[in-house]
């Protein structure tokens, strides 16, 4: 299979890429800067081309010429400004709405000159759903959708406008919404890597928003395997992207200080608790059949060796060995 890549050399971007070129597939990628950041294989920068486009613009004539002329099957759109914080609170920047919002509507205008395409992938977020930190929720696909943060409502819009996309394009329309996706090389923003960042820092206490979280964890090499695995399917809809597992704070401090060998003193700056959308998965299982979550301590393992303080590149190849559930 042939995919273009939008949003390639990010966090979600770059592990998408490697899983699928060690499937066997053909993949074009793209982004506003066209480099790889560290962390990508060099296999992946060799064998994977990169367009610069930056989805707040409609894609340059160069660029339409180079993606019809690989003819993909499907366009993954990832390019998005995916830190919450970064999307403004409870509305979205305008920033947020130029790159996730009209950004998508680039990409679907692209997605119409390609004769190729069979299936055009949005991905959305959880932060879609509406959410009750003092209640435990699972969701379905068909929960009720309030968002409470400007990253929230752009995933939403642009998930309405994938819907009501007006293109006589065959091509079938996919929506995934990832919940806390985490793994090697993440950025420091988002709360796994920096609470190991702090404890390979040695911070002491260890400050965080609120150790008595709940959240729906899941591996980011697991959640890419779900993609490519619908894509295979011919999947369309919309389908939550998760372990549909509760993981606490106290679970997650407890293997980092297992990981690291470090005792850990935390201070928590919001009693909590707080909770977040656990993803009801029954949708994804009935269509792939099992889908694959990784242990926490894989997870972390992986993460713990992929820190600047740690070690170096760790192999990502462990699709095999991995439990499925």
């Amino acid at each position: 299979m042939r995919v273009f890549v939008t949003g390639a050399t990010g966090f979600v971007g770059m592990h998408l890429v490697e899983i699928a070129l060690r499937r066997g597939f053909q993949v074009l990628g793209a982004s506003r800067e066209g480099r790889w950041r560290g962390g990508a294989l060099p296999a992946v920068i060799e064998r994977v081309g990169l367009q610069i486009w930056d989805v707040n613009h409609p894609a340059p004539g160069t660029v339409v010429d180079r993606v019809r002329a690989f003819a993909p099957q499907a366009l993954i759109h990832l390019a998005a400004i995916s830190i919450p914080a970064d999307c403004g609170s409870p509305r979205p920047t305008d920033a947020a709405i130029a790159t996730n919002v009209d950004g998508t509507r680039h990409a679907l205008e692209l997605a119409d000159a390609l004769p190729s395409l069979d299936t055009f992938m949005l991905a959305s977020s959880c932060h879609v759903y509406r959410a009750n930190p003092h209640e435990l929720l699972q969701v379905d696909e068909q929960a009720e959708t309030v968002p409470s943060s400007g990253y929230g409502w752009t995933k939403l819009w642009a998930e309405e406008a994938v819907r009501q996309h007006p293109s006589r394009a065959p091509y079938d329309r996919l929506i995934v919404r990832g919940f806390q996706q985490t793994g090697p090389w993440q950025p420091a923003r988002l709360i796994v890597p920096e609470w190991l960042e702090m404890a390979a820092r040695g911070d002491a206490p260890l400050k965080v928003r609120c150790l008595n979280t709940v959240l729906d964890l899941a591996d980011i090499r697991d959640t890419a395997a779900m993609q490519l695995d619908l894509l295979a399917r011919r999947a369309c809809g919309v389908f939550n992207l998760a372990s549909g597992m509760p993981t606490s704070g106290e679970q997650l401090m407890a293997e980092i200080e297992l990981v690291s060998g470090r005792r850990v003193m935390v201070e928590s700056q919001i009693e909590g608790p707080r909770y977040n959308p656990i993803a009801d998965m029954r949708k994804m299982r009935e269509t792939l059949g099992s889908i694959r979550c990784r242990p926490l301590r894989h997870t972390i393992t992986d993460m713990w060796a992929t820190l600047p303080t740690t070690s170096t590149r760790v192999p990502l190849d462990c699709d095999v060995t991995c439990a499925s559930g």
